[in-house]
């Protein structure tokens, strides 16, 4: 047969209506303050634990769009180069094709004066 220990402190019943008894003998207001105090720590605890998690996730995010942002700056030089080749490229096209336009009007100017030539050989007889 086994005994049942006994405890060193005598445990408490609580009347009727009231909760169980959260500790040996009463409890006083500083302990409620303390123990709001506590329960107001953890949560301002968690709340900064919420931010810092926030913080943590935009600066990744940041740091994402600023290397973006460097190869941007790497890319802008080589495109403007590429621009400007592309520009002398065209102004050469350009002068060709001004060039074609010159050669085809003396061509046409010089079919034009052909046919008058043929024109009036024909009628002058």
């Amino acid at each position: 047969m086994s005994t049942r220990p006994q405890p060193s402190v005598p445990e408490r019943v609580a009347p009727e209506g009231e909760g169980p008894v959260v500790a040996p003998g009463p409890i006083s207001a500083s302990d409620m303050r303390t123990l709001y105090m506590g329960v107001d720590i953890h949560r301002t605890l968690g709340r900064m634990e919420h931010a810092i998690e926030v913080l943590e996730d935009t600066a990744k995010s940041h740091s994402k769009k600023l290397e973006r942002v460097d190869r941007m700056d790497y890319s802008l030089p080589v495109l403007e180069n590429a621009v400007a080749l592309h520009a002398d490229r065209i102004r050469a096209l350009e002068r060709v094709a001004h060039f074609a336009q010159f050669i085809g009007a003396i061509m046409i100017g010089g079919g034009v004066v052909y046919v008058a030539r043929l024109l009036f050989l024909l009628f002058s007889k």
